[in-house]
């Protein structure tokens, strides 16, 4: 019922049914929006179809011409590897110049041994035309995680956020983002 429900709501975002797709979009925009003219460097951690809103949100901030810029983005249990997911993102039918976001510093992907909702989990290879335009300084994948997450069941489920956040990896990504200078 949850892989169901997940699904569903992954299509729904997809399909911009009702609009859902553009009214989570507008709203990270605006948070990204106002981090930025608040002068902070932003950090964003996006988890599973996080990671494709994100994405998306980042796209279309950077062909507006936005000033919201992304130190590092941290992807975590990402569907963004798969050719099914590729191929819905809203940069997908762009020219192949325009199809990535122009507001990424660095890029850091994780992934759990395990995980299925990133069955493609290197994507330094799947977006090397990022790093080839200059567009990001680096992708780093991590893709050996392990993630011992049970839920009230018992039951082991590595793709869980919660899983991701206790990581001590996930943590290194994150306190290393946190002590280093920002860019100049």
């Amino acid at each position: 019922d949850r892989l169901k429900a997940s699904m569903l709501d992954s299509l729904r975002y997809l399909g911009n049914e009702d609009g859902a797709g553009e009214r989570v979009r507008h709203y990270v925009a605006g948070v990204l929006e106002q981090a930025q003219a608040d002068g902070r460097r932003i950090l964003l951690l996006a988890h599973s179809l996080g990671s494709v809103i994100a994405w998306d949100v980042l796209w279309q901030l950077s062909r507006a011409d936005s000033p919201v810029r992304i130190d590092q983005l941290v992807t975590i249990g990402s569907p963004l590897g798969l050719n099914f997911m590729r191929h819905r993102l809203l940069s997908a039918h762009a020219a192949k110049e325009d199809r990535y976001p122009r507001n990424i510093r660095r890029w850091v992907n994780l992934s759990a041994v395990g995980e299925l909702t990133a069955l493609d989990r290197s994507f330094a290879n799947d977006y090397r035309g990022m790093l080839r335009q200059g567009l990001v300084e680096s992708i780093t994948d991590h893709t050996d995680l392990m993630n011992y997450f049970r839920g009230p069941d018992g039951v082991l489920n590595v793709h869980k956020c919660y899983g991701y956040m206790i990581n001590p990896r996930t943590a290194e990504v994150v306190a290393n983002w946190w002590q280093a200078k920002a860019p100049r």
